[in-house]
């Protein structure tokens, strides 16, 4: 609210300047009433800019929110999980060697 109080004030402010040096009053009636005639514009995009700041920021949170979901799931289900497959994988020992640092797989 005093916000608001503080802009309108300061627009007064200008626009008696503005008669101060120029003593054109019809000038400031007539781009006065050019810029209340655009404010309606003027609210409809900056509404439509909040709008999308806010929507990608929300979209944010729900991704950060889902990416926590994940994590949980693979560290409580997925470790398991894998290595009840790797039961079933010849090449086991070999792989874990390699991603602990214990040398150098072959491409071939």
């Amino acid at each position: 609210m005093y916000f608001g109080l503080l802009l309108i004030t300061l627009s007064a402010f200008l626009y008696l300047v503005h008669f101060y040096l120029f003593r054109d009053l019809a000038n400031i009636e007539l781009y006065g009433l050019g810029d209340v005639a655009f404010l309606p514009i003027e609210v409809l995009l900056v509404v439509i800019v909040v709008d999308w700041v806010i929507s990608r920021q929300e979209q944010r949170g729900q991704l950060t929110k889902l990416n926590m979901v994940i994590g949980v799931y693979f560290s409580e289900v997925g470790a398991p999980l894998l290595k009840s497959f790797s039961d079933f994988d010849p090449h086991v020992g070999r792989i874990s060697d390699e991603l602990w640092g214990g040398g150098h797989v072959d491409e071939s």
